[in-house]
């Protein structure tokens, strides 16, 4: 591995049209905010519920350093991965 620790989220259609697509920036916005995250947009011309429309890498130091960015991509508490059993 080139990184100590990744995660990678899809960015998949949460709504139909217009709807989706803003949404799906506006998760792209937090994302260029966080350190190590990178955007991949496949740049599909329509949008539809669950369709894959890209993903988010974020890289970081640790395992528990990049849950941590994707927690607050996901605008989620911060809580001990390994105990509530995820990734």
């Amino acid at each position: 591995m080139k990184t100590p620790a990744a995660i990678m989220y899809n960015i998949l259609g949460e709504d139909e049209g217009d709807r989706g697509f803003s949404l799906a920036h506006q998760l792209i916005g937090r994302a260029l905010g966080i350190t190590g995250a990178t955007v991949h947009w496949y740049d599909k011309p329509e949008m539809r519920k669950q369709r894959k429309m890209g993903h988010i890498t974020i890289v970081g130091p640790s395992k528990a350093d990049v849950e941590k960015r994707l927690d607050s991509l996901l605008n989620r508490e911060s809580f001990d991965s390994q105990s509530a059993g995820w990734l």
